[in-house]
């Protein structure tokens, strides 16, 4: 459905925003004025922070997203009933307006004979 979807690009975007930080946090320690091995161990401390942060936001995010991922699941099955139910009017809408149209068409002869009737009755 279009909310797996939505789902799907908040990921997407903060993953990005993960990869980012790491690409530019790396960049910055590795070109920083430290020693190789001062510039690993921030580089190794800085990694575990991000990953540390990312995995509670991706928990929060899942979360969060249970509700509505359960209350669409529910609603799937009402929205899927819903659009067969009007294609099958639209694929009969011709059929009954034809059935309309002829019902009409009886209709206002039956009135048209009645009135005929009716007036010819009064006038005598």
């Amino acid at each position: 459905m279009s909310n797996n979807s939505s789902g799907g690009k908040a990921l997407a975007f903060f993953l990005g925003l993960l990869f980012g930080a790491l690409l530019g946090g790396g960049l910055g320690l590795a070109l920083a004025p430290e020693k190789g091995e001062e510039t690993r161990k921030k580089l190794k401390k800085k990694s575990e922070e991000i990953k540390e942060k990312v995995d509670e936001i991706y928990e929060d995010l899942k979360e969060a997203s249970g509700p509505l991922m359960e209350a669409a699941e529910e609603f799937e099955p009402v929205v899927s009933e819903a659009s067969e139910a009007i294609s099958q009017v639209a694929k009969a809408a011709p059929a009954v307006k034809e059935e309309i149209k002829d019902r009409l068409t009886a209709i206002s002869g039956s009135l048209n004979s009645t009135k005929k009737r009716f007036f010819k009755n009064v006038r005598r």
